[in-house]
């Protein structure tokens, strides 16, 4: 909600709340919390990757841009195998 009154563009769709609240019922309140924080850290580093890489000059808007849902469902599948077991 902050994010989008600062900028007037939604920050987070709706797929991506729908996916956390479906990985919150199976996977229960405290892993959840450490699932998101780990996607976060996950987009984060996958995020930062390339900029260590290609030249510094580049346009940033040139980048691919990669969605919050791909790192949750990731480290979301990870951690209910990790549970399951």
């Amino acid at each position: 909600l902050a994010w989008l009154r600062s900028t007037g563009v939604d920050g987070l769709g709706l797929g991506d709340v729908k996916l956390a609240a479906a990985l919150g019922s199976l996977l229960g309140p405290q892993a959840i919390l450490w699932t998101v924080a780990a996607a976060a850290l996950l987009g984060a580093g996958l995020a930062l990757a390339p900029r260590t890489i290609t030249d510094p000059r580049q346009d940033p808007g040139d980048r691919a841009r990669l969605p919050y849902g791909a790192c949750l469902a990731a480290v979301g599948w990870v951690a209910l195998v990790m549970i399951r077991r």
